[in-house]
């Protein structure tokens, strides 16, 4: 894998992290006011911490409502998934492979 896949994987796999936590998201929700997207637990405890602010920007939210993102959810379990394969799996085996080589999976386990 040359320098330009492993950028656009660093990439891909950093548009799965949370940013409040760094860690990949399992239960990633979007906060309507402002379209940026955590993971479910850690906005809540953000919110214990500091009602009606947005943990990003740190802008004040006239609402903490927040809607599930299955898109993103969805693309992350692939991901994973397929990173997870060996790569003589049928599951996207030219996806896997590469990701596995590189030590992407590691990355993410760690």
């Amino acid at each position: 894998m040359d320098g330009d896949d492993e950028a656009l994987l660093k990439e891909l796999v950093e548009s799965f992290e949370c940013p409040i936590t760094q860690e990949l998201m399992t239960d990633p929700v979007t906060l309507v006011e402002t379209g940026f997207t955590y993971e479910r637990s850690a906005l809540r405890n953000a919110f214990k911490r500091r009602p009606k602010i947005d943990p990003l920007t740190n802008a004040p939210l006239r609402s903490q409502r927040v809607v599930p993102n299955r898109a993103l959810k969805s693309a992350i379990e692939t991901f994973t998934h397929a990173t997870a394969c060996s790569a003589n799996d049928e599951v996207l085996p030219f996806l896997a492979f590469p990701l596995v080589m590189s030590g992407i999976l590691d990355r993410l386990l760690d």
